[in-house]
């Protein structure tokens, strides 16, 4: 099957060819064979064929996209286990801090690698929360995937998540893609975020500004 033709990465919102190609690589390097993946679409269909032996959580905040992405990997998937679940986007609480982001759906016991490729940017936050929901059950040794860390949200949320874990999480690198995308590394069992009182009054300060956006008409939503 030609996946190029079926599932290109062609919107300006996807991964892209090269960073789909890192990602792999990195997977593959890692031996990852339980993934959670944020953000569903394109990727889990490519993850399904690259991954045959692995099994693949993938939440989608858009209903809609959610099932037209389930239809896709029945129909042009490969053998991997993969679980497509519609999770609406919610206000949550981590660490003391604000949060716009999927809501809860059930995980694996154990996680070799989580891939967050969104929520959409104008959550501002909601893509840090993402790791605070799977933390816990990522394995030491396990992988975090933070795609468009081109971006100053994301590099925040970066900052914010080596604060609220301390030494739990390290920078591996960069896959420098179009995106780019940063790679962290648990690197010991952890405990729920910390209260921080900076991370707390940015995330705060995001979600007002997303309020007032929606306010103004200037999101999708």
């Amino acid at each position: 099957m030609d996946l190029s033709a079926v599932a290109p990465f062609s919107s300006g919102w996807s991964l892209g060819d090269v960073g789909y190609d890192l990602l792999r690589a990195d997977l593959r390097e890692l031996g990852a064979k339980r993934i959670v993946e944020f953000g569903a679409g394109t990727s889990t269909i490519h993850l399904s064929h690259d991954f045959p032996d692995a099994e693949i959580w993938s939440r989608e905040s858009h209903p809609t996209f959610a099932q037209e992405t389930a239809q896709a990997v029945a129909e042009h998937g490969g053998p991997a286990k993969v679980h497509v679940v519609a999770a609406p986007l919610e206000w949550q609480v981590h660490g003391g801090a604000l949060f716009l982001s999927y809501a809860p759906r059930p995980l694996p016991r154990e996680a070799d690698a989580v891939f967050i490729d969104g929520p959409p940017y104008w959550t501002r936050r909601g893509r840090e929360a993402c790791l605070y929901q799977t933390h816990q059950v990522l394995r030491v040794g396990g992988r975090v995937y933070l795609d468009d860390y081109r971006r100053g949200p994301e590099q925040q949320s970066v900052k914010n998540w080596l604060a609220a874990f301390g030494e739990a999480f390290q920078i591996r690198g960069v896959l420098e893609s179009s995106h780019r995308i940063c790679v962290l590394e648990k690197t010991r069992p952890t405990s729920p975020p910390r209260v921080r009182v900076r991370r707390t009054l940015d995330s705060g300060y995001a979600s007002i500004r997303y309020l007032i956006s929606k306010a103004r008409g200037v999101i999708p939503i």
